[in-house]
């Protein structure tokens, strides 16, 4: 019965939250600009996805070959990707005749900085529904959900090097990889075609489908949902940058305390 009622007191308040900036954002949603692309810079995009997993794939395999073993260094092979992938995204908007920028001053950097704090705040609410969440499915299933791929990797991680990598990489390139890609590109693209909030669920779909977690996916497609509110409010790339990294940082402080 108190699991029960844990679980109805988190979702309520995290559903109060989402809902109460959710219904404003409806109004609110004309912030940052769409980005609509032409044929060509379709094409361009599609391009520099596939040639940025086919040389981070390449470049892998060379220095599996020559250099290192990569199996004693799990987290390596994602780092790699991850610079590869944010030096792809670079080059498309240096590359597209749509003009794209991350950042749009459209309000004062002291606002901008109070969202960002505010959202930064709402960390605590994205807390409690993945506790809720995880309290839901080990009282409906009796187990403990299944962890994320990535977080058994950290879990089982050894060696100052190898938690460093993964450090470097959870805390910092994860973020501006998945922010610069799915809220500075993805979102503002479909924005460009469809209702601003009907873009942003998309875009929250495909974030959590991106993750390969079932279990996982109701939680990282509400903090989709928060990183493209606090995006929008701000103007800036990297208001959800640092909300996206402090979560990943407090949930690699539990991984690793464990």
């Amino acid at each position: 019965m108190e699991e029960i009622l844990t679980i109805g007191v988190l979702t309520t308040i995290t559903l109060v939250f989402l809902y109460l900036e959710f219904f404003k954002f409806r109004y609110d949603f004309c912030g940052i600009s769409a980005v609509r692309l032409g044929a060509k810079d379709i094409a361009l995009f599609l391009f520099v996805v596939f040639a940025t997993v086919y040389i981070s794939f390449f470049t892998l395999g060379l220095i599996k070959k020559y250099f290192v073993n990569i199996s004693e260094y799990p987290f390596l092979h994602v780092l790699i990707s991850q610079i590869f992938y944010i030096f792809g995204m670079l080059l498309f908007v240096r590359l597209t005749s749509s003009k794209v920028e991350f950042s749009e001053s459209y309000v004062s950097k002291f606002k901008a900085i109070l969202w960002g704090a505010y959202y930064t705040l709402s960390i605590a609410a994205m807390f409690l529904l993945a506790l809720a969440w995880k309290y839901l499915i080990t009282y409906i299933s009796g187990a403990e959900p299944e962890q994320q791929e990535t977080v058994g990797i950290i879990g089982s991680a050894s060696g100052v090097v190898n938690i460093s990598l993964a450090v470097f990489s959870v805390v910092f390139l994860a973020p501006i990889t998945e922010e610069m890609f799915f809220r500075g590109l993805l979102y503002r693209i479909f924005k460009a075609y469809i209702n601003p909030v009907i873009a942003a669920i998309l875009t929250a779909i495909l974030f959590s489908m991106s993750h390969a977690n079932l279990l996982a996916s109701l939680p990282l497609f509400v903090f989709s949902i928060v990183f493209c509110l606090a995006y929008e409010r701000s103007g800036s790339i990297v208001t959800p940058i640092i909300l996206h990294s402090t979560f990943n940082a407090l949930n690699l402080l539990l991984v690793i305390s464990k």
